[in-house]
């Protein structure tokens, strides 16, 4: 009903402005040991750059290593695509790429923190670090502050919503591999 204005400038009232670090952590990933270039028991799929282009390059045993399910937030942490947020990936998470986990007290779920995540990727790819190589600056992103509803009513509803249009790109993204493998 009403807007108040705060550091980010005028927001709903009721809602809070928050830093991502306080929301999120980050759980890089591991390069495995052995590596196999079809799937075997007890065996995930690597997630690379190649996986976000629609290829698997290869599977590893999932012991010991960082996993992600579908409704996982991961990000791009080394290389030129730095910054890259993805979701809807199932598997063992390679190295140059980290899980972004919600913290258990920030009452924010995957969906809240891929969008916002998603929304500040291009500053996060303006604000890399590394020389050679470029890195993902994990102490710019927890600085980054985001508006988030102190109704936590309001956050399931979005949850609820950003889900339904998720499966849908996730669904439409299967399609899309499926009729370019046909062809």
């Amino acid at each position: 009903d009403r807007l108040v204005e705060s550091e980010l400038g005028a927001i709903p009232e009721g809602w809070e402005v928050v830093a991502l670090g306080e929301l999120i952590s980050f759980e890089k990933g591991k390069k495995p040991t052995t590596i196999f270039p079809t799937p075997c028991e007890g065996c995930l799929p690597v997630i690379l750059m190649e996986t976000f282009e629609g290829r698997t390059a290869y599977y590893a045993m999932s012991e010991k290593m960082v996993i992600a399910q579908a409704h996982d937030v991961l990000m791009v942490m080394d290389g030129a695509s730095s910054g890259r947020v993805e979701t809807g990936y199932h598997g063992v998470v390679g190295s140059t790429i980290a899980k972004i986990v919600p913290q258990e007290a920030s009452r924010v779920g995957h969906r809240f923190v891929y969008y916002a995540l998603k929304t500040l990727e291009p500053e996060i790819g303006e604000h890399l670090t590394g020389t050679s190589i470029p890195h993902a600056d994990k102490n710019w992103i927890a600085r980054q502050r985001v508006c988030l509803p102190k109704d936590d009513r309001l956050l399931t509803i979005f949850e609820e919503i950003a889900g339904h249009k998720r499966k849908r790109i996730e669904t439409l993204r299967a399609e899309s591999r499926t009729l370019a493998d046909l062809r």
